[in-house]
């Protein structure tokens, strides 16, 4: 990753390597909680979901030589809620 790439290049990328090393059937960036840590920093994971984030990111390691960025993406699961219908019968 170069510090001058746009957000829109660095998003192709974390896809890219999303398709190859999990092959989902559908890839869309807002299907994965996107994450990153910067060693030099800390271990706290930040949130990386959009453009300010990752201009976020870009101002954080701006001073250091060569930071070394972990980025997780973690696939959201698709909540499933059943519901029964059930009949209830009130009386007095």
């Amino acid at each position: 990753m170069k510090k001058e790439e746009p957000f829109d290049t660095f998003k192709a990328q974390l896809l890219q390597c999303i398709s190859e090393g999990l092959e989902p059937a559908t890839l869309n960036f807002n299907s994965y909680k996107v994450t990153y840590t910067i060693r030099h920093i800390g271990d706290r994971l930040t949130t990386l979901k959009n453009e300010n984030d990752y201009k976020f990111l870009l101002k954080r390691t701006e001073d250091i030589t060569n930071p070394e960025v972990t980025v997780i993406a973690e696939e959201i699961a698709i909540k499933v809620c059943i519901c029964s219908y059930f009949e209830f019968t009130f009386t007095n």
